[in-house]
């Protein structure tokens, strides 16, 4: 029988061909992002973030999400709030993170309607508002965010910022449950529908699973159709 000839390690040549591929990719989007293109600049922002193909570096993340923001791209803007909430690769400033949602959600980006409502439900860097949060989680929800979606049912359960409507609360926290890539949001929409299955009556939950069916998300680039979610009247 033929002995197994041992496997020949790589040669040098080869691995320098396969980092040189790398370097070269990551040299081309910075060469891009150093003439203007935003979307270059959001990009190399994101490698610096996770440390893709570079050293993980949050102030060089924040120059280069800083640039895109600032032509409006509202990825980069989105990313920019983040990192002030957090104060990642700056001094945490909420008023800051503040400007950069909203920048992103009055375009219409989803993650930055929900963090900007999440702020506001909360009262971070601006006046405590549920109806506010519920406007703006509403309008992510809509787009089909499973996080809205389920901030938004637990609100219309609680009445919090919204009336209380529990047909309306099965909707969202049943779509939050669909989703089919937040495992998290998936999990709390099914303790949270758990805990109020007793209470509904059968009627209400055939009204729910209506609404769900009858569900259509907003296409990227389009308003949301509705507009501010009116008062609680206990909210005032």
């Amino acid at each position: 029988m033929r002995p197994v000839e041992p496997m020949k390690p790589f040669s040098l040549t080869l691995i320098l061909i396969l980092l040189a591929a790398g370097c070269v990719n990551v040299e081309r989007i910075r060469l891009q992002a150093g003439e203007g293109d935003a979307a270059a600049q959001y990009r190399l922002g994101r490698m610096y973030e996770r440390g893709e193909s570079v050293h993980r570096d949050f102030r060089e993340a924040m120059k280069w999400y800083q640039r895109a923001a600032d032509q409006g791209f509202p990825q980069a803007q989105n990313s920019l709030g983040w990192f002030y909430r957090e104060g990642q690769g700056v001094e945490q400033d909420f008023g800051a993170a503040l400007k950069w949602y909203r920048k992103a959600a009055e375009q219409g980006w989803p993650m930055a309607q929900l963090n900007l409502g999440w702020m506001y439900e909360r009262g971070m860097g601006v006046e405590k508002d549920d109806a506010v949060a519920a406007t703006w989680y509403r309008r992510a929800a809509e787009r089909g965010l499973s996080e809205a979606q389920l901030d938004l049912g637990v609100m219309y359960w609680r009445g919090n910022g919204v009336e209380k409507d529990p047909v309306e609360a099965y909707k969202w926290l049943t779509l939050a449950r669909q989703s089919p890539d937040n495992e998290m949001a998936v999990h709390r929409a099914v303790l949270a529908l758990d805990q109020m299955e007793g209470s509904l009556s059968e009627a209400e939950k055939a009204r729910g699973r209506a609404l769900v069916e009858a569900f259509v998300p907003v296409p990227p680039g389009l308003p949301a159709p509705s507009g501010r979610i009116e008062r609680n009247p206990g909210a005032e």
